[in-house]
């Protein structure tokens, strides 16, 4: 899928790498590179081939807003756009765009410390073990509580 992240470090970092992991097509933006990049008109063609959009500005609503409200003009009408939760709610977010059935609200928060994922033993269930400094390794899924 061809994907756009427009945001703020370090939730675009995190989310970009998931997506290339993930085999897809991935442009980054800071939220300042693409709204004056937008403002000023430049050449923006690769945004009418975006799937998803992906929105993770959390400092301000009013540059949410700017940054949904130019995403939505920019990328195709059927093109999803994932928006992050924290500063306003969807509901919300999805009325400063033109076509607010196509958004979706997530809510991302990066982790403080480096934290320990173990797949559950059926493969079905990812477990977050530990967000903050391990004072020791960390126990494996399977071991008894």
């Amino acid at each position: 899928m061809r994907i756009l992240i427009a945001g703020e470090i370090p939730f675009i970092d995190e989310v970009e790498r998931l997506c290339r992991r993930a085999g897809h097509d991935v442009r980054v933006y800071l939220v300042e590179d693409i709204l004056g990049a937008m403002e000023a008109e430049e050449d923006m063609d690769h945004l009418s081939n975006v799937e998803i959009a992906i929105e993770l500005h959390n400092e301000s609503a009013a540059t949410k807003q700017e940054l949904l409200s130019a995403l939505s003009a920019g990328v195709p009408a059927d093109a999803l756009i994932l928006t992050s939760a924290l500063v306003t709610g969807a509901t919300q977010a999805a009325a400063w765009t033109s076509h607010p059935e196509r958004v979706v609200g997530f809510a991302v928060l990066p982790l403080m410390f480096s934290a320990a994922v173990f797949t559950h033993p059926t493969g079905s269930l990812p477990l977050l073990c530990s967000c903050s400094p391990p004072t020791a390794a960390p126990a494996s899924a399977s071991d008894p509580v």
